[in-house]
């Protein structure tokens, strides 16, 4: 299948850090460049990226996007620590480095980062496979699957690779049954919707025989109804002026629920008859020989088992890479996952003996990293010389944006499930196109495109601020500010900013009184290990389950 290049490109909206501890950047801390938090994007698949800051919302909302409550995924981890019961010799269950192994194991059920395993499906299960898997072979795999505190270590010392090969096989054993399992469930439910299709077609000849029967007007007010939304949904605003403010945002949720199920109707092959015809058939003998060979273009047992090989150094990278990148910093500003697909859990073997280091390389500038990222459609969101580099067929990069290009939907039910069949950005070419437009960029485009000093923004009434009084506009010598000073455990290098500060973008003020706020350029202190838990003084609240727990769970579907 293949689709004209017209979407708009996914967007993120970044809420305040105002929660999270467990992180190296603390509240308050904007950053004038935020692209030194970002992957460098080389894949060209238009998808979010993420600040450390936002890694728990991340973790959380993508593995559990129906659950409304993070206390509730705290509970189910807390659940497997119970049921751990066997240790093995000289580990003991600790809860805090649970929820790391968790927090990992949760990649191999999708990220922003790896190409999805065909293994694992979230609504088929997989997290709960996961998790069952790593408790009953949690004695076996001798221990944790991740140690924070050898994140300074080299060759990816925090991870153990050689458990990590022993779980995700033991998760490969299930692959026959699941395989099977969902080929049982697409192979019903086609049968299902060729069975309603027919009974559908039968009462339209039934409805044809008695419409000759009809008044031209109401045959055409019957079927003016039949193509009406449900008359629930409009009712109240129709015909029902003085209806109540409840009845008015039920009537809107309904409108919703309308308006997610046509969407999600359009989006599903099956219905539309669009889907392709499962060549691969994952399950039935042959079925990997024929995956690495569509997916791979390979063939033959030598040529496949060196791909495969090929596939588990570079998947195992990206494992370290996520890894890294969540909990510390980012290891590597030009590595990529450079295939399309993913490997399958069983073929993971081997992923023990692999040896994992990493470039540290530099980020792109923000303009090079929008020319990474975002399709031909968006090129107004860019400078006019750079957007030509992606509009003009005189381009020297033109065939980084194509206009038309491959989504391969096999096996897939929806369409949003497809993989985008996109070239990957050279980096050298496109860095040798943007260094020759510098010189046509605007005063205020070039000062967008460069790296500035990090800020730190605070009220005048926070203890903070009154460590400003001892920076001086005569000197401007830099002023050391000790954690202490602060009740949120900021640290680092304070000089004033040598330039006007424009309102940031942010809602800072709580709308309850008149507040100035005050800038300094900041620096960070210099780094060390940091390990992810709690803080020494937080008090946990009580353990329970809302009641409208179940409601909340249904209303979220």
């Amino acid at each position: 299948m293949h689709i004209h290049a017209r979407k708009q490109p996914h967007t993120t909206t970044f809420k305040h850090p105002q929660t999270y501890t467990n992180n190296k950047d603390r509240e308050l801390i904007f950053h004038s460049h935020d692209m030194r938090h970002f992957s460098k994007g080389k894949r060209r698949k238009r998808q979010a990226t993420y600040s450390l800051w936002v890694f728990s919302s991340l973790i959380w909302c993508s593995t559990f996007p129906l659950l409304p409550d993070v206390g509730l995924y705290l509970t189910l981890v807390h659940t497997c620590t119970q049921q751990i019961e066997d240790p093995p010799k000289n580990c003991s269950v600790e809860f805090e480095r649970i929820i790391d192994d968790f927090i990992f194991i949760c990649f191999f059920a999708g990220n922003d980062f790896l190409p999805h395993m065909p293994t694992l499906e979230i609504h088929e299960g997989a997290i709960d496979l996961l998790m069952n898997v790593y408790k009953k072979e949690f004695n076996k795999l001798g221990g944790y699957l991740v140690d924070m505190s050898r994140i300074g270590e080299e060759h990816a010392a925090f991870l153990k690779l050689s458990r990590v090969e022993k779980f995700i096989l033991a998760v490969g054993a299930y692959e026959e049954k699941i395989f099977k399992k969902r080929s049982e469930t697409r192979e019903r439910y086609l049968r299902r919707l060729i069975r309603d299709n027919e009974d559908a077609k039968r009462e339209e000849v039934n409805a044809a025989c008695y419409s000759d029967l009809d008044d031209e007007n109401t045959s055409d007010c019957t079927l003016l109804i039949k193509k009406a939304p449900d008359s629930k949904t409009l009712s109240v605003l129709v015909n029902n002026v003085s209806a109540t403010h409840a009845e008015i945002e039920q009537n809107t949720k309904d409108l919703k629920n309308e308006l997610k199920r046509c969407i999600r109707e359009k989006c599903d092959l099956f219905k539309s008859g669009d889907f392709l015809i499962d060549k691969i058939k994952l399950g039935t003998p042959g079925f990997k020989e024929r995956y690495f060979k569509a997916k791979f273009s390979v063939e033959g047992p030598t040529d496949i088992e060196c791909k495969r090989k090929e596939i588990v150094q570079k998947y195992t990278e990206g494992l370290v890479w996520v890894l890294q990148y969540y909990f510390s910093s980012v290891a590597s500003w030009t590595w990529f996952y450079p295939f399309h697909y993913g490997p399958f859990a069983s073929d993971l073997k081997g992923m023990g003996q692999v040896r994992v280091k990493f470039e540290k390389g530099v980020p792109f500038l923000p303009l090079d990293q929008l020319l990474s990222v975002l399709p031909p459609a968006s090129s107004h969101a860019l400078p006019k010389a750079y957007s030509q580099l992606m509009l003009d067929e005189q381009s020297r990069i033109f065939d980084f944006y194509p206009q038309d290009f491959e989504v391969d939907t096999e096996g897939k039910r929806f369409m949003w499930q497809g993989i985008c069949i996109l070239s990957w950005i050279d980096d050298k070419r496109l860095v040798a196109e943007t260094r020759e437009l510098k010189n046509e960029l605007s005063e205020n485009e070039a000062i967008r495109n460069s790296v500035k000093a990090d800020s730190l923004l605070v009220r005048s009434a926070s203890k903070l601020a009154e460590k400003f009084g001892s920076l001086s506009l005569d000197t401007n010598l830099p002023c050391k500010l000790e954690t202490r000073m602060s009740s949120d455990g900021i640290g680092g290098i304070l000089s004033l900013c040598d330039e006007f500060v424009e309102k940031p973008c942010l809602d800072i003020s709580d709308n309850k009184k008149e507040d100035s706020v005050l800038c300094v350029y900041y620096e960070l202190p210099a780094g060390s290990n940091h390990i992810p838990g709690l803080l020494s003084d937080v008090k946990l609240p009580e353990k329970f389950v809302p009641e409208n727990h179940s409601k909340i769970f249904v209303d979220n579907l």
